[in-house]
């Protein structure tokens, strides 16, 4: 479903915003001025198709990203693959930055 105003959701639930594919961090009901996009808090992008995260189908990345480790992102034009020492594949981190701005700390340039 569209992200809308006024709309009651659960932790746990999905929907569209902007394009994008956020997922409910938090019990409430949406506002204007409670965007996805701006309310870090209450919402997290995931990846919106279970096949993507190959180097040749990677996730488009977006601020406030729910990465998977193993997976890779795409980052405007170039492809990045989540990888942080001492983490095991699969382990999941959300971070407010994209790929390209944390080279050699959660992701590498493929």
């Amino acid at each position: 479903p569209l992200w809308c105003p006024e709309l009651a959701v659960s932790t746990g639930q999905r929907y569209q915003y902007d394009g994008v594919l956020y997922k409910v961090r938090q019990d409430h009901t949406t506002q204007d001025g409670w965007e996805p996009d701006k309310t870090p808090a209450l919402w997290t992008a995931v990846a919106a198709n279970p096949d993507q995260g190959t180097v040749d189908n990677p996730i488009p990345a977006v601020r406030g990203m729910e990465y998977t480790y193993g997976l890779y992102y795409r980052d405007g034009e170039k492809v990045y693959l989540c990888k942080r020492t001492g983490e095991a594949d699969g382990g999941t981190v959300v971070l407010q930055y994209l790929p390209h701005e944390l080279v050699g700390q959660y992701f590498e340039e493929v």
